[in-house]
């Protein structure tokens, strides 16, 4: 009896300790509940509206590199991927990869980096006002194929596109759940305008965001953005092989990093 009585007594900061574990994990999985729960996740239902994608096309572009001819008049030579401006000063969005082509592609053929906005007049959708903007630098992480560029001019500031294009926000990519609507709208396979693919949220990693659209070549550097019209991603790569028919994106959470480093403007 007294054996059995050490052995209970032994094994009592055992017991106690168990039951502690046991109760500290069934409270984190209670917490981890109720913060999931509590959350707001968009609802996954909610698709991207027309009126959604003709405002994020006011921000999307090409990135091009061109020349000008005898008549000072500029000709795309090269469409080399797609961007989007991201604050009221006129810096753009890129992939990093867009503008190591665009710096190749220029020192062989003689030509610079630009955007090219073309924007449909209000009084007839037949006539177009195009401009184009020199590129006079950018900042470039290829370890996350993120570029951040800044032109010689305002776009915003030029008189015959004012209030015509727009500047994208960005939201955080982990507030939205796996199967939430999304769409990416960029200038891919050299088309003279704007392609817009829809989708939904695959995959969410801290580095990567997986689309189940898949990307066209010149689809790098396009926005991936939700229903309300907020970027949560920009495109990098298409699926090959096995992943055909999916797209790769940046995080919006690592794009913000990166500006942030970078004290470039960005809005929310």
């Amino acid at each position: 009896m007294t054996a059995i009585r050490r052995r209970s007594r032994l094994l009592r900061p055992f017991n106690r300790f168990h039951q502690l574990q046991i109760g500290s994990w069934v409270a984190r999985c209670l917490l981890a509940i109720w913060i999931a729960q509590a959350s707001p996740v968009p609802a996954l239902s909610q698709e991207i509206s027309t009126k959604t994608i003709a405002d994020v096309k006011a921000a999307v572009f090409p990135v091009v590199c061109g020349a000008l001819n005898q008549e000072d008049e500029f000709r795309v030579l090269q469409m080399v991927g797609s961007g989007f401006l991201i604050n009221p000063r006129g810096d753009f969005l890129t992939a990093g990869h867009v503008t190591d082509d665009l710096n190749k592609y220029a020192s062989a053929n003689h030509c610079f980096g630009a955007i090219f906005l073309a924007v449909a007049n209000e009084a007839s959708r037949d006539l177009v006002t195009t401009r184009w903007f020199r590129i006079s630098s950018c900042q470039t992480n290829h370890q996350l194929d993120l570029a951040a560029c800044s032109l010689t001019q305002n776009p915003h500031k030029d008189a015959s596109l004012r209030n015509r294009i727009a500047t994208l926000h960005f939201d955080g990519l982990f507030q939205y759940a796996d199967g939430t609507s999304v769409a990416f709208t960029g200038f891919p396979l050299e088309m003279g305008r704007p392609l817009t693919s829809k989708g939904s949220i695959a995959a969410r990693y801290p580095q990567q965001l997986v689309v189940d659209k898949s990307a066209w070549p010149g689809a790098s550097g396009s926005p991936v953005y939700t229903a309300n019209g907020k970027v949560i991603g920009l495109v990098t790569q298409a699926g090959l092989g096995v992943g055909s028919g999916l797209a790769y994106a940046v995080p919006s959470d690592t794009i913000i990093e990166f500006l942030g480093k970078a004290k470039i403007p960005f809005e929310r």
